[in-house]
């Protein structure tokens, strides 16, 4: 699947200018305004041309180009892409020969392996452009993110320290190759930190982390030890530190000893300040529990069922009766891999009824194995992360409360994979329902809105090359050429086709290919 750029989209409502305009409906603004319906038109003229000030300087490293919808794609040919510090001194980014088709979505990406760098002031960590203010939020209360971040060396400027706080797993930092690389970051208060979560970059040189040791201070000459991670790691890891106690500091820093870059994806720092702040959980991986079958030793009422805590609302909670080892259990339906529990407590009130907890995860409920364990007690509302010391595979997972008293829970996740594509499931949040489970586990793909469309390519089929390390490229795939000669057909019906249009191929290993209707066709059926 096509990976989305990393980075913004800088020539959102810019200042835009072309040779000569059409219409004034038609001006050079339309096309940096956000709305694919708009669209420029210049004059019918000799080397018309379009452009746009940035108003800073930019490692510019993609250029989308979204064609007019309603006609005349193929006016769209002979395009020379260019970028550079003032319009007389342009450097060439690339071509598109074309020519292009109605509604054709088309990636340009730089010729050579780095990014063009007009030359100017380095890039500070860019202020996301309006409408895209949505942050993954990290599991508990991540006091690291959106925080000043500094790094002892840059490899390149697109791989700044604040890359690892910014909440974007796709983004990276990364140092030189030096002796004792460092990473840091300003908390800007005081927090007990009680464990740190790393990221490791998902492109590729996963081995690079190793070696690191986490340290915790007041400030950057009084550092304590936390915990320390040898290594090495792998592609896409997630690593979870817990500090041996709290500690109490402002600044966290991460130190690799020995020689060789530090890359972090993302780090985040888990801890309180005493303060009522909380951040709501959306777990990185598949939530297999959500409207699972659970039960209980017992109920309360029967308003605080089991189901409860597996409903995706973070509002209603179960309770069982004051007794002694009271327990909840889930059954997943299926086997997996479990790496995390997820607990919500309740917000109401008795957060402190929530401790001794044991998490067992197992294939029936007679055979159950030690995931890990809460001591409590609880705080009102708090968001407890259980991680397995290791993954841990089984269909049923089970909490019991050791001694006398209730066992309450808001929600309860279970975060692990089946080797399957399973799209993370968000919970309820700002009002969005979590989407049910059937059969085929991947989430339905959602209509993103008219500036997130996934990005075909035109002619230019190259995927953007990351400009980092020698080892970075994957192998190519020298069977992309089997893809020819073919035919898409929609219908009502298999027995009733139409044809919406053809691709001639041959493909190349990796393309993406955007076959247009060239009418809509009502139909239920599709054929290639």
């Amino acid at each position: 699947m096509y990976q989305f750029p990393t980075g913004y989209n800088y020539a959102l409502r810019r200042k835009a200018s072309q040779s000569s305009t059409w219409r004034s409906k038609y001006a050079a603004s339309k096309a940096v305004d956000g709305k694919e319906k708009t669209f420029t038109v210049t004059k019918n003229e000799n080397n018309a041309y379009w452009s746009v000030d940035l108003r800073k300087t930019v490692n510019v490293k993609q250029i989308n180009i979204i064609n007019r919808k309603d006609c005349c794609g193929n006016r769209l040919k002979n395009i020379v892409v260019t970028v550079g510090q003032n319009p007389h001194g342009m450097k060439l980014c690339n071509n598109f020969k074309g020519p292009g088709k109605t509604g054709q979505i088309i990636m340009i990406t730089w010729k050579n392996e780095k990014p063009i760098k007009p030359e100017g002031k380095n890039e500070k960590q860019p202020v996301k452009p309006e409408g895209e203010n949505k942050k993954p939020k990290p599991e508990g209360y991540n006091y690291a993110l959106g925080k000043k971040a500094a790094q002892s060396s840059t490899r390149y400027s697109i791989y700044v320290a604040s890359l690892a706080v910014d909440g974007k797993e796709s983004t990276f930092s990364q140092t030189e190759n030096e002796n004792n690389a460092y990473w840091s970051v300003d908390l800007g208060k005081t927090v007990n930190v009680k464990q740190i979560k790393i990221i490791n970059r998902k492109n590729c040189c996963g081995y690079r982390l190793k070696n690191i040791a986490v340290t915790v201070g007041q400030n950057r000459h009084q550092m304590k030890l936390c915990s320390n991670f040898k290594g090495p790691g792998k592609t896409g890891q997630v690593i979870m530190l817990t500090c041996k106690s709290p500690i109490s500091g402002r600044h966290v820093k991460l130190l690799r000893s020995g020689k060789g870059y530090l890359s972090l994806a993302e780090v985040q720092v888990i801890g309180h300040t005493g303060e009522n702040e909380k951040q709501p959980v959306k777990p990185e991986g598949y939530n297999y529990a959500l409207r699972r079958k659970a039960s209980q030793s017992s109920t309360w009422r029967s308003k605080y069922a089991a189901s409860k805590a597996v409903d995706g609302k973070e509002k209603t909670f179960t309770v069982t009766k004051n007794e002694n080892n009271a327990y909840w259990s889930v059954d997943l339906r299926k086997t997996v891999n479990v790496k995390q529990i997820n607990i919500i407590n309740r917000k109401d009130c008795c957060g402190n009824r929530l401790k001794n907890i044991v998490v067992t995860v197992g294939q029936n409920p007679h055979g159950m194995k030690l995931c890990n364990n809460f001591k409590g007690p609880g705080k009102t509302g708090q968001i407890i992360m259980i991680t397995c010391k290791r993954p841990i595979a089984g269909r049923h997972v089970k909490l019991l409360r050791r001694g006398k008293g209730f066992l309450t829970l808001a929600e309860v996740q279970v975060i692990g994979e089946t080797g399957k594509n399973e799209k993370p499931i968000k919970p309820e949040g700002e009002n969005k329902k979590p989407k049910p489970e059937g059969k085929n586990e991947k989430q339905p793909v959602k209509p993103e809105g008219e500036n997130k469309k996934p990005k075909p390519e035109g002619k230019n089929e190259k995927q953007p090359v990351k400009p980092e390390g020698e080892n970075e490229k994957q192998p190519v795939k020298p069977e992309g050429n089997r893809l020819k000669n073919i035919v898409v057909t929609v219908g009502q019906n298999p027995h009733g086709m139409k044809l919406c249009n053809n691709f001639k191929g041959p493909g190349k290993t990796g393309q993406i290919i955007m076959i247009t209707c060239k009418r809509p066709i009502a139909g239920r059926h599709v054929k290639l």
